[in-house]
């Protein structure tokens, strides 16, 4: 469902539709001339709770459905509030690049069973891709590491063999990493070597 928006009267003043309910911002972007805009800012509030930044807005617009990113926003710094907001416009049929966060999903066995910890050297990937095919985030499985000193890779993820997606990353770069508790000692083939003493006999007899 498109966000209905209507060009804004500039004669009126931006605290005086804020007011009224209402959002201004501005829109902008592939063969676009920048337009003064006005939403509901309810109706705004909504719709972004599902798209973000990442995602595509559709705006209504004399009729016309508009394709754009919420570019920019400004806030007001008491309240918080949506002061206002840029549209960019984009083409549907052309890649654009964003940058998508990754989130790790699942509890993986090493954490679960050898206290691993996991480290994330990446926090988000570059990509290009249709406007339709952006992503909010990237889902990364941890599911399949079960030892210390394991890791995912760039390439083990699925977008990375999906034709619709562009990657600039390293195929090799790590992504998650796990690694033994500070202090846990391990052999070289990654197993805890126990402090334990090992049990001995006092064969010496009291006189």
């Amino acid at each position: 469902m498109a966000l209905a928006v209507q060009k804004r009267d500039l004669g009126v003043k931006a605290k005086t539709l804020r007011e009224e309910g209402k959002l201004v911002g501005v829109m902008y972007g592939h063969n676009h001339e920048s337009i003064p805009v006005v939403a509901d800012y309810q109706s705004f509030r909504k719709e972004f709770r599902t798209t973000g930044k990442a995602l595509v807005m559709e705006l209504e617009l004399d009729g016309k459905n508009i394709s754009t990113l919420v570019h920019d926003i400004e806030f007001e710094p008491v309240s918080g509030n949506y002061e206002h907001v840029d549209f960019l416009v984009v083409n549907e049929n052309e890649k654009i690049h964003a940058f998508v966060p990754l989130r790790l999903e699942g509890l993986a066995p090493a954490v679960k069973n050898l206290s691993a910890v996991l480290t994330t050297p990446v926090k988000q990937l570059e990509i290009a891709c249709l406007p339709k095919d952006l992503l909010k985030e990237v889902v990364v499985d941890v599911m399949s590491i079960e030892k210390f000193h394991q890791s995912i890779h760039v390439r083990d993820l699925p977008i990375f063999s999906d034709e619709r997606y562009t990657l600039f990353a390293d195929p090799a770069g790590v992504v998650v990493a796990s690694s033994a508790p500070r202090g846990v000692k391990l052999d070289a083939e990654g197993n805890i070597i126990s402090d334990a003493p090992a049990a001995t006999t006092d064969k010496k007899k009291k006189k």
